[in-house]
């Protein structure tokens, strides 16, 4: 549309600053922040249109879909289903053997083994947009708090992985209450 166009013209420097810390840092962690409506899904969404020869973007609209468990294993298993879903999408052929609905972090762990091999030398970069409305959730106690430290924990033993999180003010300082994200 004519607004992204606009917006993206003014953000061309700030799209290609993101990609490139992302291609210069193994598991790289990316904090898009900022009031509502100023455009953070919009810059996702055209990362998400960049997949390059070295990247390759997932976005998770955490906000509803990735918000309504409070089971680390149940959600684990959703972002397994929404990362295969969106690889085989554009052509890679990955398969997630779980139809529980609930996994283990080392059924995670293998599953990702699985996506790497697919993807050989690229990156995957999952882009989370909304992060504050599941970080909100864990603080408040209404999901457990190992669901977004089980995002740190793969970015920490994971080396193609990279993630940019977006949301009004995510916590990644460990400020308030101590953000299960802090020191990554």
């Amino acid at each position: 549309t004519a607004k992204s166009g606009n917006f993206l013209f003014f953000r061309e420097k700030e799209l290609q600053r993101i990609q490139n810390y992302i291609n210069e840092n193994k598991s790289a962690l990316v904090l898009l922040r900022g009031q509502r409506g100023i455009g953070k899904t919009v810059l996702l969404q055209e990362l998400l249109r960049r997949d390059t020869a070295n990247l390759v973007h997932v976005y998770v609209d955490m906000q509803g879909y990735f918000t309504h468990t409070d089971d680390v294993g149940v959600w684990l298993y959703e972002l397994a289903r929404k990362i295969e879903d969106e690889l085989n999408k554009k052509g890679y052929s990955v398969k997630f053997k779980f139809s529980s609905g609930k996994v283990s972090m080392r059924d995670i762990e293998n599953f990702l083994e699985e996506v790497q091999k697919n993807l050989e030398s690229k990156k995957l970069v999952l882009l989370l947009d909304e992060y504050d409305a599941l970080e909100s959730l864990a603080k408040t106690g209404r999901t457990q708090k190992e669901i977004p430290a089980s995002l740190r924990y793969l970015l920490n033993e994971k080396s193609f992985l990279s993630i940019v999180i977006c949301g009004m003010y995510p916590d990644l300082t460990g400020s308030s209450s101590g953000s299960p994200l802090s020191n990554m």
